[in-house]
């Protein structure tokens, strides 16, 4: 039984895949998630890592590590998006450094929103693309071995805003990645990224979330009141975005 892959509203094939998979045994080491934006793909993904780390004999570490993932931390998940770029930021600074305390205390608070709600979309003005060092970042964070953790997982949100230059770095990350670290690239446009990249993932698609899907999100994630989220789902298209 896949505890952690119930917390994936609507999209049942995508369960069923993500659940075979799991009972085989034989996890690919990159997936690629595809669908309009809105659909649940990043909050399956932290459903899935979960799954992945979950102890069947320690119910209680369970619930810790599943707590770890919830707010995003590393070492379990290395969680990549676009991010503003600092004055006389260069190619070889730390993705947040050359950024203002505001700048990174409202990356914070839209972190926290994130945690709290993984169908939330995180929104920070001039965060327009992946940044390369964001993508050089995750070499630091494979350097690390973690014997009593079965999976780690990268996670890159909105993955078709990488410009050339960081997909050929990630692409490098891709050829060889260390066992028991998992890629998870989620994006509404995948023809934007290079066929190099794509073919290396593991393409599970996301389809448009059922009105009543849709209707149970908006009320139970983000506190719609019903009778306004039932005038709002028959024009939404099946996404929490258009949606909110």
């Amino acid at each position: 039984m896949s505890i952690f892959l119930d917390e994936i509203i609507g999209n049942d094939k995508v369960k069923t895949i993500l659940s075979n998979i799991l009972q085989s045994g034989n996890i690919p080491h990159a997936f690629l998630f595809t669908g309009i934006d809105g659909v649940g793909k990043e909050n399956a993904a932290l459903s899935f890592t979960k799954e992945l780390n979950r102890l069947k004999e320690n119910l209680e570490k369970s619930k810790s590590i599943s707590t770890q993932i919830d707010n995003l931390s590393e070492p379990y998940i290395k969680y990549i998006l676009p991010l503003p770029r600092g004055k006389s930021e260069t190619d070889q600074n730390d993705p947040y450094e050359k950024l203002t305390d505001d700048e990174v205390d409202q990356i914070n608070l839209e972190f926290k929103k994130k945690s709290q709600n993984h169908y939330y979309r995180i929104q920070i003005p001039r965060a327009n693309f992946i940044k390369i060092n964001s993508i050089r970042d995750i070499k630091k964070f494979l350097s690390f071995s973690y014997e009593d953790i079965k999976y780690r997982v990268i996670l890159i949100s909105q993955a078709h805003l990488m410009n050339e230059e960081s997909q050929n770095a990630l692409l490098k990350n891709l050829e060889e990645p260390p066992e028991g670290v998992i890629f998870i690239l989620c994006t509404p446009s995948p023809e934007k990224l290079r066929e190099t990249i794509r073919s290396r993932c593991w393409k599970i698609n996301f389809q448009p979330l059922e009105e009543s899907d849709l209707l149970k999100i908006l009320i139970e994630k983000f506190g719609i009141e019903s009778s306004i989220a039932e005038e709002v789902v028959p024009f939404s298209g099946g996404s929490t975005q258009t949606a909110i």
